[in-house]
């Protein structure tokens, strides 16, 4: 594998201003010396598990930072030209700062449609002796594709982010669909708190409402997705901006390695008219369920209402506890409301596009498919 290699100035103060990245003299001190930014390769993984997991203060053996799930989320094909898809700093041998980038592009409605290359980061940590790193990896990935963007933010990311030119567009709608009201009583340990989530969980549930569709599509289970999602794509004419959707981005998610996340494809009939991903999580004695996807060939609301109805359906076989998703464009967010759910919660959708290439006039469609919301 070629990796390409950046050089920087490496301070443990923070610099007052971002100067550009350059290239020092071999024989700078150590507090200024140059250092590499490079491509991960596997034999990376088992270091940079272990970096992550601590820099996050999670436990060495936890499932987002396994080297199985690193390996996956990194090294496997998504159907992009980069082989890997994460950034790492050494410093005396050690990595000190990583960032890792979920390609894609943004589809803008059109004859033909435009496509905006774009990228949402992730996983980005510096060392705490090295708190420059990260904002140097990021000035490196800004350089390399045109926008960037991000569904939700930590209050402390929000402050970078303000400052490198991110914005806020709108905000994404959170929904949820509580299948077992007293889910919450299997947590631990036993606090007023959980008692008042109870309450508030039954509330939600008796105000729901939903009705049946007018329409029946039938839920299809696929272990792979084939040439029906490029025709699936190509016949939806939505006046709306959604990130790319190609069969190999789809697969990609079907090979989680954890194995809980599942694909579907919707039918009318015999034709396929749209398809979705599934995935659950357990935490502790709870299911929870994510509609990470779905997408259809029409802006049929009784079409897109019979495609979350069946997939609800689904997931209630499966013995869930609770059901979230996104809702941004018109279609999903009523297909949600029609089958009981409710809004719990939204999150900011942020935008760096210095050169004004996305129009922010028009809807978004965003779905847990972004970035590595499908299985966190």
């Amino acid at each position: 594998m070629t990796h390409e290699t950046i050089l920087f100035c490496l301070n443990k103060k923070k610099p007052d201003t971002m100067a550009p990245l350059a290239k020092l003299p071999k024989n700078t001190n150590d507090s200024g010396a140059a250092v590499a930014a490079m491509f991960l390769q596997a034999s990376d993984i088992p270091e940079l598990s272990r970096f992550l997991a601590n820099g996050f203060n999670l436990p060495v053996d936890c499932e987002l930072f396994s080297p199985d799930v690193l390996r996956w989320k990194y090294l496997d094909c998504r159907g992009t030209a980069l082989s890997s898809r994460s950034l790492i700093v050494r410093k005396n041998g050690n990595i000190i700062g990583h960032v890792g980038l979920c390609t894609t592009s943004f589809i803008i409605p059109g004859e033909p449609p435009q496509q905006i290359d774009s990228v949402h980061l992730i996983d980005l940590l510096a060392s705490r002796d090295y708190p420059t790193v990260g904002l140097f990896l990021m000035k490196h990935a800004f350089r390399k594709i045109s926008t960037q963007y991000a569904i939700g933010m930590s209050a402390e990311a929000r402050k970078i982010a303000r400052i490198l030119g991110y914005r806020v567009i709108c905000n994404v709608p959170i929904f949820c669909n509580i299948i077992r009201p007293l889910y919450r009583l299997k947590a631990e340990p036993s606090t007023l708190r959980k008692y008042l989530g109870v309450g508030k969980d039954l509330v939600s549930v008796l105000w729901s409402c939903s009705r049946p569709p007018q329409v029946n599509l039938r839920l299809c289970r696929v272990d792979v997705f084939g040439g029906e999602i490029e025709g699936i794509i190509r016949a939806c004419k939505r006046e709306w901006i959604y990130t790319e959707r190609s069969k190999e981005l789809l697969n990609y998610f079907l090979r989680y390695p954890k194995g809980n996340v599942t694909g579907w494809l919707l039918h009318e009939g015999t034709i396929p008219v749209g398809f979705a991903i599934l995935s659950i999580s357990v935490e502790g004695r709870i299911r929870k369920a994510k509609i990470v996807d779905c997408f259809l060939n029409s802006g049929d609301p009784e079409k897109w209402h019979s495609a979350v109805e069946a997939l609800l359906q689904e997931l209630k076989g499966r013995s869930v506890d609770l059901i979230t998703s996104y809702a941004t464009a018109p279609e999903m967010l009523q297909a949600l409301k029609n089958n009981g759910f409710y809004q719990r919660d939204s999150t900011p959708f942020y935008l760096r596009d210095p050169s004004q290439l996305i129009p922010t006039n028009l809807s978004f469609y965003f779905m847990p498919l972004e970035a590595d919301h499908a299985y966190l």
